[in-house]
């Protein structure tokens, strides 16, 4: 999106633990500046923030598995952040752009028709470990911001679309979909929840930095926004299906029930909990994720619209045909490797 949508950027700086690869094959027409290392490392990021216009910070750790590691959560999420925070103070960056998350707001109820005004951090976190290090990083970054320094937070719904994990790990990468291109999906009832394809999320940030750049004593700066799109509300199933047998992939009329899925994932998780004082063993799916599935989620993007000027650039039929193209390419990706396998 900043080498395409975004005139205003001359260069790209790109700071992550592992070194950048383009996987989604768009021409670079701007220069780009790779450097590989951990936002732990304050000293570091002195380095790195030197002669920079803006901060986008989108490193996070999200560990939603079974028995999350809450120590380096909290090293990454909010020490981390604090950091990045301290960096820019340092380096005299004038504007930083914090990718936070809805989780920061979602607890055991549901949430309808929900605002940055009306809704609020819960007393228990859906999500305890992430939701709570991402509240609290977020407060370090609202609380940062100055006439120096201008901050924003953005909370992007869940998402979808190239390079998004669940698509990949749930149909083109699972054991099931490489060898029978088939699916198991999760019957969630009528439980259904904002869902936002990745490119307009992008997006968001594009017309975040375009509004602090205008003007660093604006309104829009110091606020926290809600960032999703017009795709219809479903839950992940609902979703899924469709864009994934547009890819060529089908999926298995049997669906497991949520409960049962809560059920075992509970259960699982007090059996390993014994095992675990002995032998450490985990699962990538919790307790957590599983009751989300189950829990209403509408958001408005209302707040972003007026202030930021974030308005979705790609239309559900557009998102949909992009992100069944990119299961397509994974799907003959994995063909291609079990061919490979065959003939050595």
């Amino acid at each position: 999106m900043l080498q395409t949508r975004a005139d205003h950027v001359q260069e790209i700086r790109i700071v992550d633990v592992v070194p950048f690869i383009n996987k989604l094959d768009y021409r670079e027409e701007k220069p780009v500046q790779v450097t590989v290392g951990s936002i732990a490392d304050a000293q570091w990021l002195y380095e790195v923030c030197r002669g920079v216009d803006c901060v986008m910070h989108l490193a996070s750790c999200i560990d939603i598995s079974l028995f999350p590691n809450k120590e380096k959560s909290y090293k990454i999420n909010v020490d981390g952040t604090r950091n990045i925070v301290d960096a820019c103070r340092k380096c005299n960056v004038p504007r930083l752009i914090y990718c936070s998350s809805i989780e920061v707001v979602r607890g055991k109820d549901h949430i309808y028709n929900g605002t940055e005004n009306n809704t609020s951090p819960p007393d228990h976190f859906l999500f305890k470990v992430y939701g709570y290090t991402k509240k609290q990083a977020e407060d370090l970054v609202i609380q940062a911001n100055c006439p120096k320094l201008s901050t924003i937070c953005l909370r992007p719904s869940s998402m979808y679309g190239e390079l998004e994990p669940r698509l990949i790990q749930n149909v083109a990468g699972s054991w099931l979909g490489r060898k029978t291109r088939y699916f198991m999906t999760v019957n969630c009832g009528n439980v259904q929840a904002d869902q936002s394809y990745v490119g307009n999320c992008a997006w968001a940030f594009v017309c975040a930095d375009r509004t602090l750049q205008k003007s660093r004593s604006n309104s829009a700066a110091g606020n926290a926004y809600f960032i999703r799109d017009d795709t219809p509300h479903a839950n992940i199933t609902e979703l899924i299906v469709p864009i994934a047998e547009e890819a060529g992939f089908k999926h298995v009329p049997l669906q497991i029930p949520v409960w049962l899925l809560a059920f075992v994932v509970f259960l699982t998780y007090h059996i390993l909990k014994i095992v675990s004082v002995v032998y450490p063993v985990n699962l990538q799916i919790g307790t957590d994720a599983v009751y989300s599935l189950k829990k209403v989620c509408h958001l408005s993007y209302n707040k972003a619209r007026q202030l930021l000027d974030y308005h979705p650039i790609y239309n559900f039929q557009e998102t949909k045909r992009f992100t069944a193209a990119y299961l397509t390419k994974i799907k003959n990706e994995y063909s291609n490797q079990c061919s490979e396998g065959k003939n050595t």
